[in-house]
């Protein structure tokens, strides 16, 4: 089944008349009428009811039209995305996010990106930080917002920005007074934080 196909089926739907739909998609009469009947016959059942002054679409060719209709207009996107990306236009960006950055970061870069660029779109995909730093290489993504440290030598790793740690303790605790604190002076202390499968790189940095 191929799109010219489809536009041809769509046409005539919408003409319901053999000659004149062949006049506008500048094709022949005869191979319109191929056309049809190869979708016909790959369907295994009849698109229009043929009569002297046209034809007219079947109950199932009607139902069938909907489909066609928004197919073709998925197609005329991903050829105007496929020309905007030859002339170097994103028009949609891929991004992932670590669920951390999901709730710090990502909210105000998203909506600050969008405002310079408001014909765009971003598609955001959450995982840990390794596994978007894989879809990147594999250009499965755009960016992504990932923590640090990356061992890998097929992406680029730029800080954007730094976050500090906090610790929220009981204001009669004996740390409440300080103004930092060191992972060594938590190590004594029953401290309930992200579980390390959920983030590998800031459980790391908390307890290192």
């Amino acid at each position: 089944m191929e799109l010219s196909q489809l536009r041809s089926f769509v046409m005539l739907a919408e003409i319901g008349n053999v000659r004149r739909a062949a006049s506008l998609l500048a094709v022949s009469q005869p191979a319109l009428s191929m056309r049809i009947k190869r979708l016909e016959d790959e369907l295994g059942w009849k698109l229009f009811d043929r009569q002297a002054r046209g034809v007219t679409l079947t109950q199932s060719g009607a139902r069938w039209l909907l489909h066609c209709k928004q197919l073709l207009e998925h197609a005329a996107e991903a050829t105007e995305a496929g020309r905007s990306i030859g002339r170097g236009s994103f028009d949609r960006i891929e991004l992932g996010v670590t669920p951390i950055a999901a709730l710090s970061v990502a909210p105000d870069v998203v909506k600050a990106y969008l405002q310079r660029n408001a014909d765009r779109t971003i598609a955001l995909t959450e995982g840990l930080s390794h596994e978007l730093e894989e879809a990147v290489a594999q250009r499965r993504l755009d960016f992504a917002l990932v923590h640090p440290p990356s061992s890998r030598d097929d992406v680029v790793v730029q800080e954007f920005a730094r976050e500090a740690l906090m610790a929220a303790v009981p204001a009669s605790h004996p740390l409440a007074s300080a103004t930092t604190l060191t992972a060594k002076e938590l190590s004594q202390e029953t401290v309930l934080g992200i579980r390390r499968d959920a983030g590998p790189s800031a459980f790391d940095r908390a307890t290192g």
